[in-house]
């Protein structure tokens, strides 16, 4: 079995296509001081981010002869019990809307040389050239350990050779590594280690569950 960075990787079942609804939530790592008198803040910025994601899918029926189109919830069964909690992980895009560039004569960039972990701009070849937008959903592959996966980051800028991401780069990167602009995936993780399902009156199966990013 696959496995990301030592972790099991498991696959994702492919019905139903996309959740009902996603929720996201960006996290920074930011505190205050507040000035009793004066009540000035001082800000300090750890430099660090977190994605984390709520998905709800629609109800899918237990009848076998619709698992084709509808989903099998034994196969969902499956996935959350390979998972074993919070110790496996699995691919997935953020935004199910969303996983193609808005500009659509968009190209990849290629990451240019190294790029140091923790940067919120990274080097690229082409940059604006390539037709970027901000507020795209893209990813960056990983390598050795991490290379079975890709980090997922929003670009919130874009310059010539260069794209502003969120949250900040997990991995450092060797360069050549093409970007991913279609279908982009992040590798989660889920945030308890308890899952729970429901199956109602009229036979149909339905579940949610949170993740955050695997970091």
């Amino acid at each position: 079995m696959a496995t990301w960075n030592g972790f099991l990787l498991i696959t994702l079942p492919t019905m139903p296509p996309a959740p009902r609804s996603v929720e996201w939530q960006f996290t920074d790592v930011v505190s205050a001081n507040d000035n009793p008198f004066s009540l000035q803040q001082q800000i300090y910025q750890w430099g660090q981010a977190l994605i984390e994601i709520s998905f709800s899918y629609p109800p899918i029926p237990t009848n076998p002869t619709l698992a084709a189109t509808r989903g099998s919830p034994p196969a969902w069964q499956a996935f959350f019990a390979s998972l074993q909690g919070t110790a496996g992980v699995f691919l997935a895009p953020v935004d199910p809307l969303h996983t193609a560039p808005q500009n659509a004569a968009a190209t990849s960039p290629t990451v240019t040389g190294v790029n140091a972990s923790g940067v919120t701009t990274i080097n690229v070849s082409g940059g604006s050239s390539t037709h970027q937008t901000v507020g795209d959903w893209i990813a960056v592959p990983g390598s050795g350990a991490f290379s079975t996966g890709s980090r997922i980051y929003l670009v919130t800028g874009v310059g010539s050779g260069t794209l502003a991401i969120y949250p900040p780069l997990r991995e450092a990167t060797v360069g050549g590594e093409t970007v991913v602009i279609n279908g982009a995936n992040g590798v989660w993780r889920l945030k308890s280690p308890i899952r729970k399902f429901h199956v109602d009156v009229q036979r149909t199966f339905s579940f949610t569950f949170e993740a955050r990013e695997a970091y």
